[in-house]
């Protein structure tokens, strides 16, 4: 008995030059809808303000609304401290052509937020039901398109990773910023913290959590999905 395989080629994977082990950005709009990375899988995805109600899907990732009109919460797999509900004032409109631009998903998933009313405070947003020694990448999205806030940054740190710092714009030519690390959690929480340098408050509009495969896993999928095995068994 003769046992012959054929294996089709595998295709190439990539997570795309976006994550990295240290932060990386780009202008909110710059790429539509595929700013939202689909890589990896979801673990958690949530728009923050309470003005534009309800979630919306962006490029096939839903985003969940937190509202909150208090400093500190929780809600789903996160926590907040030193941050609350803005009223909406991020929202775009009023001329503001590259906010405008936007799909009418992505203008509900930018145009609120929270912020705090101090420059020198330092909120903080809690990752919840992190397993450790897993692979993850966190992107977030920061904006404020009102006219007269040109300057407005925040500076997003990861506070249990050895990574850098990166401070973006929230109104990058009138609309704001996203951002992407990839981590590995140490822990089954991780803290992010937003500041600011000037005269003006930190804040966030967005976030989604997404789990990485290791590469063992890739391994495992190639061998069970991705090639195809064909046993063609001869008799003599």
């Amino acid at each position: 008995m003769t046992t012959v395989f054929v294996l089709a080629s595998i295709p190439s994977i990539s997570f795309g030059a976006t994550i990295t082990t240290n932060w990386a950005s780009g202008s909110i709009g710059a790429s539509g809808n595929s700013d939202i990375l689909t890589q990896g899988t979801l673990e958690y995805a949530y728009r923050f303000g309470g003005k534009l109600s309800g979630n919306t899907t962006v490029n096939g990732v839903e985003f969940v609304q937190i509202n909150s009109t208090t400093y500190n919460g929780s809600s789903g797999y996160i926590s907040w401290a030193t941050l609350q509900n803005t009223g909406g004032d991020y929202t775009g409109g009023g001329g503001i052509a590259a906010f405008n631009a936007l799909s009418s998903e992505y203008q509900t998933l930018v145009g609120d937020g929270f912020s705090t009313t101090n420059y020198d405070k330092t909120p903080t947003v809690t990752l919840t039901n992190l397993i450790v020694d897993q692979s993850y990448f966190l992107q977030v999205w920061v904006n404020d398109s009102r006219s007269g806030s040109a300057g407005r940054e925040t500076t997003l740190s990861l506070l249990n990773s050895d990574a850098n710092n990166i401070t973006v714009s929230r109104n990058n030519g009138g609309i704001g910023t996203w951002a992407t690390i990839e981590f590995t959690a140490t822990q089954t929480d991780e803290t992010l913290q937003l500041s600011s340098t000037d005269a003006n408050w930190p804040g966030i509009s967005a976030l989604q959590l997404r789990a990485i495969p290791e590469p063992s896993t890739y391994a495992l999928i190639a061998g069970v999905g991705l090639i195809g095995l064909l046993a063609i068994r001869r008799r003599k």
